[in-house]
């Protein structure tokens, strides 16, 4: 996400997007992202630093993370970063979906539904029945069930702002997550292992070579 700024001043150059606004988009997810960055800061102490409280809460728990529609980017975003940073699972699922099927997963037996941290990624741009269905949820099931209930709340006067705070927001809370677990962001066992293994079962340089064999005397 952090390589997207290009794009939109891209597609205003070629007269597909207005350059004023994509530069106002722009500066507004600049400022609060620089706002965000201070907040969040290594330096900044547990007790006014909210990356990190939020952090010691998913800790020796398997998160949750849940939001409407147009954040959606941001909720796949976070269950990517802790999987990659943290080598921890976890899922997420969208609003209104999560009303239908998902729901009922919550009826399961408390040992295991408190193993389990919720996190809501929310903010102006909820739907009115969105937001409400999340409140009822909220506190008829979810506080009741899971371990814990994390709000993330989306900043920002624009709503390419809001996502981007809440991307940045829950990147941060992965790395301390991963420091938590001591775990290194950069390392990963699995990826090797899956494609050495995976390329001699399928042959990958041997069809390849031989492909370029073909093309080498075909020309």
């Amino acid at each position: 996400p952090y390589l997207f700024a290009p794009l939109p001043y891209l597609l205003a150059k070629l007269g597909i997007l207005l350059s004023g606004k994509v530069n106002r988009n722009v500066k507004a997810t600049a400022e609060v992202l620089d706002e965000l960055a201070n907040k969040y800061a290594v330096e900044v102490s547990v007790e006014e630093n909210f990356a990190k409280q939020t952090a010691i809460q998913l800790y020796d728990t398997i998160p949750i993370i849940y939001s409407c529609n147009p954040y959606r980017s941001a909720a796949i975003r976070f269950k990517d970063q802790i999987n990659e940073n943290c080598k921890m699972p976890a899922r997420f699922d969208v609003f209104p979906e999560v009303n239908h099927n998902e729901v009922i997963g919550w009826e399961a037996p408390s040992e295991v539904l408190k193993r389990y941290s919720l996190i809501l990624l929310r903010g102006v741009d909820e739907p009115l029945e969105v937001r409400e269905r999340i409140e009822v949820l909220k506190e008829k099931v979810f506080s009741k069930k899971a371990r814990s209930v994390i709000e993330i709340n989306a900043k920002g006067e624009t709503r390419l702002a809001r996502i981007f705070s809440l991307i940045f927001t829950v990147d941060m809370i992965s790395i301390y997550l991963a420091v938590l677990y001591n775990r290194d962001p950069m390392a990963s066992e699995i990826f090797p292992l899956l494609k050495h293994d995976i390329t001699v079962r399928l042959g990958t340089l041997r069809r390849l070579e031989e492909r370029m064999r073909k093309l080498a005397l075909s020309t």
